[in-house]
């Protein structure tokens, strides 16, 4: 497959994830197509050796820039600075406490080059949990997706102004780009590791009953029954539906 390393950036936003680099860096390591590709790593003012594990892990792959936050400034933030930064067409985001499997980057320039272009595409995923590993797809259910492990179109993002300010911004995000006639497909190619424990950039159960509740104000309950089993959702985090 011929690829242009001037097409895909992998965005990398990090808080504190030390533990976790070796596996998420070197994920990256061995992927099948090697460095035909960029990397944005944007350390959020870790308190932990997460920047220095991160440079020593990258030192073999190309094309790595390093963003550098003096005070930590939060998820959505890094998220935004890196869309503001990106000169590819299309864009993936990899947590620093997740990884991908060997073939990521392949099966993902399979899907951009494929006939049907989507605005984004959501991919299956394994999700990392206490007692064991899980096979998760992806469908239309919009409550079933996560916010990284998607190959994003870039200018499809920033058309709609890329991550609002609130938790979930992936949802939320979700929601401006399926509202505004975006398209989106589901991949049958499984590449992401999602940790759903690790702590870092999980959210508690409370946290997710109030972004659950602030998405249900933003966007009213007919909008969010249009993409998913809200009814599921809500009851699984105890907001009247």
């Amino acid at each position: 497959m011929e690829i242009d390393k001037d097409i895909l950036t992998v965005v990398i936003p990090c808080y504190n994830a030390g533990e976790f680099i070796e596996d998420c860096l070197g994920s990256l390591l061995r992927q099948k197509v090697k460095s035909l590709y960029k990397i944005l790593f944007i350390n959020d003012a870790s308190t932990d050796d997460s920047l220095e594990r991160a440079k020593r892990k990258t030192g073999a792959l190309a094309n790595v820039t390093f963003l550098e936050h003096e005070t930590t400034q939060g998820l959505v933030k890094c998220c935004n600075k890196a869309l503001s930064l990106i000169d590819t067409p299309y864009f993936v985001r990899l947590d620093a406490d997740d990884y991908f499997s060997p073939d990521a980057i392949e099966k993902i320039f399979e899907e951009i080059n494929s006939p049907i272009k989507n605005d984004f595409v959501i991919f299956k995923r394994w999700d990392i949990l206490n007692d064991g590993i899980k096979e998760i797809e992806s469908d239309s259910d919009i409550y079933a997706w996560i916010a990284a492990g998607t190959l994003f179109s870039t200018d499809a993002v920033k058309s709609v102004k890329g991550y609002s300010k609130q938790y979930w911004e992936e949802f939320d995000l979700y929601l401006k780009l399926l509202e505004t006639k975006h398209s989106f497909g589901s991949s049958p190619y499984r590449i992401y590791y999602y940790r759903r424990n690790s702590g870092s950039m999980t959210k508690n159960l409370e946290e997710n009953r109030a972004g659950f509740k602030r998405l249900l104000e933003k966007w009213g309950g007919d909008t969010l029954k249009k993409y998913g089993d809200f009814k599921k959702a809500a009851d699984y985090y105890g907001v009247k539906s």
